[in-house]
């Protein structure tokens, strides 16, 4: 595109692609915050950093994706037998949350959207 084009008429190639590096991270990052903690924000940069590391290491997209995906599958094992191991009172709690997953999990449940799960 028109950017890299120029960023490279103006900087060696491989300062270009630590720029390119730290503004995809940084979107990672943003886009995969479902809590306003900045600790969060901060974690999934540093995913998003090592997953474009990787695909510059690589050039081969397929590593980032199951690097991502193995990331993905531990975290929901992980939270999977945390919210199992909980009371339901805490299950409840969980669900009614305005996260964006809490949003998601009430779709799936049936919960039409801005109501409250059933507490009975």
């Amino acid at each position: 595109g028109g950017a890299e084009r120029l960023c490279l008429q103006l900087l060696p190639p491989r300062i270009c692609a630590l720029i390119a590096l730290a503004a995809q991270a940084l979107l990672f990052g943003r886009l995969h915050s479902y809590t306003a903690s900045a600790a969060y924000f901060a974690a999934a940069t540093v995913a998003g950093c090592a997953f474009g590391a990787a695909f510059l290491a690589t050039r081969n997209l397929a590593v980032p994706v199951l690097m991502h995906f193995a990331v993905d599958m531990v975290s929901f094992l992980v939270c999977h037998v945390q919210v199992s191991r909980s009371g339901e009172a805490e299950q409840r709690r969980l669900i009614g949350g305005d996260s964006p997953i809490a949003t998601a999990l009430r779709g799936l449940v049936g919960v039409p959207p801005g109501a409250a799960p059933r507490t009975d």
